[in-house]
């Protein structure tokens, strides 16, 4: 009499199946910068400013965000000292001279356009059609990189900025790769500077000290300008791939063909008795 035992069976497609799913959820985390914690960060919907100083003009948050005053000039500060990683906010420029954001400040000293004094900054401006990466030492300005655009008043910008220990910058403005340049004469950091005149908001502020994107909101990625220190153009270029996806990659390939190979050794076979 022959009898046939079989042990438990798992398809190979079925093992190939679930490590691809395992890949596409691996691979999907580097981009979750909402699963890291900020060093720092204010949305504003406890209706207050606590932590920033106004040094000029007014602000508000009883919109939830943090709104300008309709001063000449208005000027406020939140300690950070975050020199590489990633800067995010949102802003809303709503007058002709266009708003700055100073995400990386070593005063609050400084008069007008060259206040804060020595920096790296973020400029809208509607009445130039632009918007840049400038650097201000001492009150002398160089600009980084920069892109024309036609801005019309009230139009709300997403912006995130990535600087590495290198000193290279990269800037997307809702979505899109603007401007990569590369910068370390201002190594230190004291403050976030908001930079208004007569008008405008900023919100959502988040500053970590790592840097979690190169896609900036999940869309294709385009490089406007490439400049270097003294703001020679050095031609087109694209995000540079982040090491973190590349070990991902590596690690989880490792692991499908140790499971693949695995499961081939150890398939069960037929018992004849």
């Amino acid at each position: 009499m022959v009898s046939m035992k079989t042990k438990w069976t798992i398809s190979l497609s079925t093992i190939v199946a679930l490590s691809l799913l395992f890949l596409g959820l691996c691979w999907g985390f580097p981009s979750a910068g909402a699963m890291q914690t900020p060093v720092w960060s204010d949305n504003f919907n406890d209706g207050n400013l606590d932590g920033w100083t106004v040094f000029e003009g007014s602000f508000s948050a009883t919109t939830l965000r943090m709104e300008s005053g309709t001063d000449l000039w208005n000027f406020a500060s939140h300690p950070s000292t975050v020199t590489t990683g990633e800067w995010r906010f949102t802003v809303c420029v709503d007058a002709i001279a266009g708003p700055a954001v100073a995400f990386m400040a070593t005063t609050t000293s400084g008069v007008g356009l060259a206040c804060p004094s020595t920096c790296y900054l973020i400029f809208l401006s509607p009445h130039g059609g632009w918007i840049r990466l400038y650097k201000l030492e001492s009150g002398s300005q160089s600009i980084l990189g920069g892109y024309d655009i036609d801005i019309v008043l009230g139009t709300v910008f997403e912006v995130i900025v990535t600087r590495d220990s290198n000193g290279q910058f990269n800037v997307w403005i809702d979505g899109t790769h603007r401007i990569s340049a590369v910068s370390t004469n201002i190594e230190s950091s004291s403050y976030f500077v908001v930079r208004f005149h007569e008008g405008g908001y900023i919100d959502n502020i988040r500053v970590y000290d790592e840097i979690l994107t190169t896609t900036g909101t999940e869309t294709e990625t385009t490089t406007d300008t490439t400049t270097t220190e003294d703001g020679t153009f050095t031609g087109w270029q694209l995000p540079p791939l982040p090491v973190e996806a590349i070990g991902i990659g590596i690690g989880v390939v490792a692991i499908i063909i140790l499971i693949v190979g695995l499961v081939l050794l150890l398939r069960p076979k037929k018992i004849e008795s």
